[in-house]
């Protein structure tokens, strides 16, 4: 059993977790994720990890995306605003084609990519249809869709196509 193209897993749930603060191990994703699956017994189908505008792909995260039986979810920000994102920057557009050239070294290993996971808590003003007003400073969800746009075709373009896509809500009702 085997998961499909776009990484669904047919078989049985996954077990993934972001594991950090640990005091026995250093505090850096191999080091705490290898503790936590010795604590819980098991490896983690999927290890989660978070990196901030400028950060590429670490060698940690090359690790777990490329470890038997290990898929790397990623959540990246490509920047703070996302308008800095929509495609209007150089030195922008330059960071997203460096983490994009990051993954694509991977060869045929998939990894899942989120841009800006919880992305509803950063929102600016009211987006139509909503019931609470955005009190982020990250941009309108016009915004949002501009600098996914962006992302995307950058990542086309440079021919990246070990990236499943997908979003990372927060689900938490003040923000709905």
């Amino acid at each position: 059993c085997q998961p499909n193209a776009i990484l669904v897993n047919p078989c049985r749930p996954w077990l993934g977790a972001s594991a950090n603060g640990y005091p026995q191990v250093t505090a850096t994703l191999q080091p705490q994720t290898l503790y936590h699956e010795q604590r819980i017994g098991r490896q983690l189908d999927i290890v989660h990890a978070y990196n901030g505008p400028g950060v590429d792909l670490t060698a940690d995260e090359s690790f777990f995306a490329t470890r038997q039986d290990t898929m790397l979810y990623l959540n990246w920000r490509p920047t703070l605003t996302w308008a800095d994102a929509d495609g209007s920057d150089d030195a922008t557009n330059a960071s997203i084609d460096a983490m994009a050239e990051s993954i694509q070294a991977l060869g045929s290993t998939k990894i899942f990519l989120a841009l800006y996971h919880e992305p509803e808590k950063d929102v600016s003003g009211t987006p139509a249809g909503c019931t609470a007003a955005g009190t982020g400073t990250a941009g309108t969800t016009d915004d949002y869709r501009a600098m996914w746009r962006n992302v995307r075709a950058r990542f086309d373009a440079l021919g990246v196509t070990n990236v499943v896509w997908v979003m990372n809500y927060m689900s938490y009702a003040p923000y709905r």
